[in-house]
């Protein structure tokens, strides 16, 4: 599956950038990201793997420019992996332009719940 790009919420009153790119990769959905500070400096990547059953929830909400991948899992493992405040889901910010591509990502990840 191809990979779609993300960010997440900025850290450090907007200093740090967080983005990065999701995909399946049987039998993982796998999130790469990136932690930049000021977009350039002292960046930091982190690969993470999770299996599609130890997600409780996955939807798409649609925004005006943006898009949310909503994934909610079972346990707080993945909350406290991704950099940043995340109270009970991870909301990946996706450009609205790769809403199919996002909306067929969470048709695949359903298929393997």
């Amino acid at each position: 599956m191809t990979p779609l790009r993300f960010q997440l919420p900025d850290l450090n009153a907007g200093l740090t950038e967080v983005r990065g790119v999701v995909y399946l990769d049987d039998p993982f959905l796998v999130l790469e990201v990136e932690t930049a500070f000021m977009g350039e400096f002292e960046k930091e990547q982190q690969v993470i793997k999770i299996e599609p059953a130890a997600l409780k929830e996955v939807r798409l909400d649609h925004g005006v420019f943006r898009d949310r991948l909503c994934l909610r899992p079972k346990s707080d493992a993945l909350l406290n992996a991704l950099p940043g405040e995340h109270a009970v889901e991870v909301r990946l910010k996706v450009w609205r332009t790769h809403r199919k591509r996002a909306a067929d990502l969470v048709e695949a990840i359903r298929a393997r719940q």
